[in-house]
């Protein structure tokens, strides 16, 4: 029963036909490239996504620096303002336009109902 028993053994089993073989090797390769397929599309797509995610947190944070920066701006030129509006500043400001003081000050008082009418 030795090595033979397989050789008589395998004879009693229908074989297939010589078209369901390569039927079955199409069957197998569309199945294997559909496969295939598929892991391309997912790895594409995963790797898209990645990179967009990837673009947006560079953008973001791009966007959070230059808030970042326009704050400081504003709070700065915001110090500057109220250096320019300040007593001291006004006060070196008009001594540095050489006025003279009014002496002789006369008001113009106005009549009731005097109002020039066209």
């Amino acid at each position: 029963m030795g090595r033979y028993f397989f050789r008589t053994a395998r004879r009693n089993f229908p074989h297939p036909s010589t078209e369901q073989v390569p039927q079955r090797q199409r069957r197998l390769r569309r199945w294997c490239a559909t496969v295939i397929l598929f892991v391309v599309v997912a790895c594409a797509s995963y790797l898209a996504q990645a990179n967009t995610i990837a673009a947006k947190g560079f953008e973001m944070e791009q966007l959070r620096q230059k808030i970042n920066q326009l704050r400081t701006e504003n709070r700065d030129l915001e110090n500057q303002a109220l250096q320019l509006q300040s007593l001291q500043h006004l006060s070196k400001k008009i001594d540095g336009l050489n006025l003279v003081p009014a002496e002789n000050i006369s008001y113009v008082s106005g009549q009731a109902g005097a109002l020039s009418l066209r």
